[in-house]
């Protein structure tokens, strides 16, 4: 049926057969010359092409994925027109024809997953249109000698070809390449003529385990703005790093061979992201402040102190600390307005310097079990702070008298901390929704009542004796734990301006005597629990 079906498609030019059962082309096929897509994938009987295939001269697009095809035959370089060819999981594939080289036009090559493909034929520089080429978690163990020839390749994906062991010389003749991933490769060293990729901006050498050090001609790569040798083998980075002029996005994670970077680091002078989580690494260059373009930067864990440059990174929004052993920021890296947005400490830390407050665009503070002891004063000039979370910073015990003037703080933990009583100007925290005090407190300030965005407040098993006359003004408040406050002997009068409160417990409280007294003047929909 489908032999008679193809002799009446002369004028065909899609044909889709993907998921059939076909073991092989009829030839009627031939006869759609004017065929120009083709899809025979997911076709898992269909092991071998016919040798006339070649006669397809219109096809522009070949779909073969996931098919059981073994080899190509010599006529398939005959596909003149062919732009795109997608092979990926073909893993009976173990060989390409001599002649690949003929598909002058082709532009997009997909032999992913081609696990027996072990070589590529010689004739593969042929493709001189190819522009994206993918061999990721193939079998290839080395590339041809004319693969430089590629003179218009622009994406290469090599991912996972951890039986590829080396590049080339030729490899830097590929001077239109963009973008290479080599990560997880079975690479080595890189060859000399690397640093003649030109056009390369973006490399990805990650887990190249193998890979001990860079070409010295490494730093000629200037238009390189993203590299990624997250945990490669990398024990120094060359001389020439510095020149990287372009280079805007540096991963180093876990590249634990490293134990230095050179001074030259600092001439990276458009670099905004960089990542330094890597073992080996337990001090920075002084010139690290210079890296002036900065945005984003993660430390490593074997840190433990920061240079005194590191004040000059004035466009820096993100920095994370935490698993460092850092125990002191050098007061001098705060001195001046910062610009820094979020701020991950490192939980050895013993103190906040003194200059802490410049940091007037920080947004999210987690200090949670950190033994500091006190807070400076100028940490209430965090103006923009949100969220501040101090809970189980149980050496803490008071918060300085300004601590009011963060007007846009809307979350603060304080559980478990050693804090006895808050300071006056706590009232002032007027954007305050969500609050966690700790059960240390004996007394609330008479400026509370200013929280009038309070929504929740938990003060069940405190040691608190009173509630202060502005409780009252907490207009917002719905729901109010005070179960097992043994020593709240009375609720104030104001208590009936809770015109909100819709929970109330006061179990084992023995506040309830004096709250049964104005009790009917309490919302109706209020839920009381006694």
């Amino acid at each position: 049926m489908l032999k008679s079906l193809f002799g009446n498609l002369v004028i065909q030019k899609v044909l889709d057969l993907s998921y059939s059962r076909i073991q092989s082309l009829p030839e009627q096929l031939q006869e759609l010359s004017n065929l120009e897509i083709l899809n025979l994938s997911f076709c898992e009987e269909l092991a071998m092409l016919s040798d006339s295939f070649g006669c397809f001269w219109n096809l522009r697009e070949l779909n073969l994925q996931h098919s059981a095809i073994q080899s190509l035959p010599e006529s398939f370089g005959e596909l003149s027109n062919l732009e795109v060819l997608n092979m990926s999981y073909c893993d009976k594939l173990s060989m390409l024809s001599d002649s690949f080289g003929g598909l002058i036009n082709l532009k997009m090559l997909n032999l992913s997953y081609c696990e027996k493909l072990v070589v590529l034929s010689g004739s593969f520089g042929g493709l001189r249109n190819l522009r994206v080429l993918n061999l990721q978690h193939s079998g290839i163990q080395s590339l041809p000698e004319s693969f430089g020839e590629l003179s218009n390749l622009e994406i290469l994906n090599l991912r996972n070809c951890d039986k590829l062991s080396e590049l080339l010389d030729p490899f830097g003749s590929l001077t239109n390449l963009w973008d290479l991933t080599l990560q997880g490769s079975g690479i080595h060293s890189l060859p000399e003529s690397f640093g003649e990729l030109s056009n390369l901006k973006v490399l990805n050498l990650s887990y190249c385990d193998k890979l001990s050090e860079l070409t010295d001609s490494f730093g000629s790569l200037t238009n390189l703005w993203d590299l990624t040798l997250q945990g490669a083998g990398i024990q120094r980075l060359p001389m020439s790093f510095g020149e990287l002029s372009n280079l805007e996005v540096l991963n180093l994670s876990y590249c634990d061979k490293l134990s230095e970077l050179s001074d030259s680091f600092g001439s990276l002078t458009n670099l905004c992201d960089l990542k330094l989580q890597c073992s080996g690494i337990q001090k920075l260059p002084e010139s690290i402040g210079e890296l002036i373009s900065l945005e984003v930067l993660n430390l490593p864990e074997n840190l433990t102190w920061i240079p005194h440059s590191f004040g000059d990174l004035r466009n820096l929004r993100n920095l994370i600390l935490r698993g460092t052993g850092i125990q002191s920021l050098p007061s001098e890296s705060f001195e001046e307005p910062s610009n820094l947005e979020v701020l991950d400490l490192p939980i050895d830390l013993i103190s906040l310097p003194h200059s802490f407050g410049s940091l007037i665009n920080l947004s999210h503070l987690d200090l949670a079990n950190f033994g500091i002891q006190s807070l400076p004063e100028s940490f209430a000039k965090l103006r923009s702070l949100e969220v501040l979370n101090l809970s189980n910073c149980d050496k803490l015990v008071m918060l300085p008298h300004s601590f009011g003037g963060m007007r846009n703080l809307r979350d603060l933990t304080l559980r478990g901390t050693g804090i006895k009583s808050l300071p006056e100007s706590f009232g002032e925290l007027i954007n305050l929704e969500v609050l966690d005090l700790p059960r240390s407190l004996l007394s609330l300030p008479q400026s509370f009542g200013g929280l009038v965005k309070l929504r929740h407040l938990n003060l069940a098993y405190f040691r608190i004796t009173s509630l202060p006359d502005s409780f009252g003004e907490l207009s917002n408040l719905q729901e109010l734990d005070l179960h097992w406050c043994l020593d709240l002997n009375a609720l104030p009068q104001a208590f009936t301006q809770l015109k909100n409160l819709r929970k109330l417990d006061l179990q084992h409280c023995p506040a309830i005597s004096s709250f049964e007294s104005f009790q009917h003047l309490m919302p109706d929909d209020c839920e009381v629990n006694l």
